[in-house]
């Protein structure tokens, strides 16, 4: 073998494993520039309903409460075995060494990550009734709700589901079984109402989307997050509105430099034919939408002087989302069934798609299982 190559490979084998010890023990990466985090966001999963163990699943808190933390669930399509991975990878290491986990009694008889599935995630909001929305939560809670029945010394601490009214009624609906978990009680949020999450520093808002989806603006100290459920571009919808409604109620917090990150799906490459559309979106619209959102904040701008928002590297569009982080969630890995065309996996035709698209300067992320970030 030619030498070139052999130290070739050495190096990237020795460049992987060091680039491992940073993430496995570094503080979490900040996708921020110029600014202080004011969130925790954990991936317990980001990929859509054909890998069950990584099924898009968000753990968000505010970075200010560590290491005291109580973290609110962004769906959950996967549980605990995608809390077990984040575990493993040092997501919760802080967390674990600074908490009563280690010193009190009252915990003993539990395993890390027994502790930090009951006393360290109150809450989830499901931001529609579908199964890949819950299926983890589903299992584990249908679980649990068996052992409070049969060991009564498992008495568990309460957790609370919240959601849109429409949201939660069609979970009940179609999961009666749910009704049988006492240990979990259900909140909803009334449209245009802000929800103060009990015992945590953040507040919450429902915006529904249509077709039982919704998306979450969460605010902590004045800044926000907003998580986004599964929604098509508003051309293919039965309303025209329903993007370009939250578009208008984003606008307002990206030119005050409010807004942290966009979370968002992006669930089929362009392949897919425009018709079909319903509820989900491929770069090509993911794009379309952005345009639209940059459109709104144009119009409604305080900021008379946009050069600070010129694009570089020869692109002349004039963009309000220059560096705007937005995170591309629930990848559908078609490539696992279908021999795709360019012989490239789903998720790396979805991010050269919308690098190419990319004329506004949009930060997009692609999250994977068991990182940490700060926003």
């Amino acid at each position: 073998m030619n030498k070139r190559v052999i130290l070739f490979v050495a190096f990237t084998i020795v460049g992987g494993l060091f680039l491992l010890v940073i993430v496995l023990n570094s503080d979490a990466p900040s996708l921020l520039q110029g600014a202080t985090a004011k969130f925790q966001l954990v991936v317990i999963g980001s990929g859509g309903p054909l890998d069950q163990t990584k099924i898009s699943s968000f753990l968000v808190a505010p970075l200010s409460s560590q290491p005291n933390v109580t973290f609110l669930g962004l769906d959950g399509g996967t549980s605990l075995s995608g809390i077990r991975e984040a575990l493993s990878r040092g997501c919760f290491r802080e967390i674990l060494r600074t908490s009563p986990y280690t010193i009190d009694p009252k915990y003993e008889t539990l395993t890390q990550l027994g502790y930090l599935y009951h006393y360290r995630i109150s809450t989830y909001f499901f931001s529609r009734a579908k199964l890949d929305r819950m299926a983890g939560w589903l299992l584990t809670e249908e679980e649990l709700a068996m052992e409070t029945e049969n060991f009564s010394d498992n008495l568990w601490p309460k957790k609370s589901v919240v959601g849109l009214p429409q949201t939660l009624s069609l979970l009940k609906k179609k999961w009666p079984l749910t009704s049988s978990f006492t240990h979990v009680t259900y909140e909803n949020l009334p449209e245009g109402t802000d929800y103060q999450l009990p015992g945590m520093d953040m507040t919450l808002r429902g915006i529904p989307l249509g077709d039982d989806s919704s998306a979450l603006l969460i605010q902590h100290a004045g800044d926000y997050l907003v998580y986004i459920g599964g929604i098509g571009p508003d051309t293919y919808q039965n309303s025209t509105s329903r993007l370009l409604n939250l578009w208008k109620k984003l606008a307002p917090l990206l030119d005050d430099g409010k807004l942290r990150a966009i979370i968002i799906e992006c669930a089929y490459t362009n392949e897919v034919v425009d018709g079909r559309l319903k509820n989900y979106l491929t770069p090509r619209w993911l794009m379309f939408e952005m345009h639209v959102l940059n459109e709104e904040v144009k119009r409604i701008s305080k900021n008379t002087n946009n050069n600070h928002h010129r694009i570089p590297w020869g692109r002349e569009e004039d963009s309000w989302l220059r560096g705007q982080t937005v995170l591309v969630t629930r990848v559908n890995q078609r490539d696992w069934l279908h021999r795709l065309s360019t012989g490239r996996s789903s998720l790396q035709m979805i991010e050269e798609e919308l690098n190419d698209l990319n004329t506004l300067g949009i930060s997009f992320v692609y999250p994977k299982q068991a990182q940490r970030y700060t926003l």
